[in-house]
């Protein structure tokens, strides 16, 4: 329903697709700071480990699920890939997954909220795209303000010290 909402039925049929792949970015981009943090802790046999495990899987995964499902295998098959990807980087170091989680989650649950005050706004006034982009921006920077995590406050310390200077 959301895709015939947003694009007028023209994607309807991918509706599923579309919502396994929004998991992809936060996915990736939480694998994305394990993997280099367990790279900067000098434990890259690690990352390659879960590579090269992640790869096989995947590649096993779209064997068997691309005859039968198709394209929406794949979609499974490329999330299912990230959360073991988060899994085994968490098995590898949990201290690291579980600072890297405190530092995500905030940052994350704004996004959805920005994202459901967009889709809220557009359900109820029919709102455009560049009204859509500054309410999503607006609700985001208001969550920030009122409920700075941990990682807003380190980079409000930065911005302030390259002002100083």
């Amino acid at each position: 329903q959301i895709v015939r909402f947003l694009y007028c039925g023209a994607f309807h049929r991918r509706w599923l697709i579309l919502a396994i792949a929004m998991s992809l970015p936060a996915l990736g981009a939480f694998n994305s700071v394990l993997g280099q943090t367990l790279a900067a802790r000098q434990r890259q046999h690690t990352v390659m480990r879960v590579a090269l495990l992640t790869a096989a899987f995947n590649v096993v995964a779209n064997l068997a699920l691309l005859p039968t499902v198709g394209i929406v295998g794949a979609a499974v098959a490329v999330a299912a890939s990230e959360v073991l990807t988060a899994v085994s980087f968490s098995v590898a170091d949990r201290g690291v997954a579980a600072a890297a989680a405190r530092e995500f989650v905030p940052g994350l649950l704004q996004a959805g909220v920005s994202a459901g005050a967009v889709l809220a706004a557009r359900a109820v006034w029919s709102t455009p795209l560049g009204v859509n982009i500054a309410v999503g921006a607006a609700v985001y920077v208001a969550l920030a303000v009122t409920l700075p995590s941990e990682g807003a406050r380190r980079i409000t310390e930065a911005l302030r010290m390259l002002k100083l200077r």
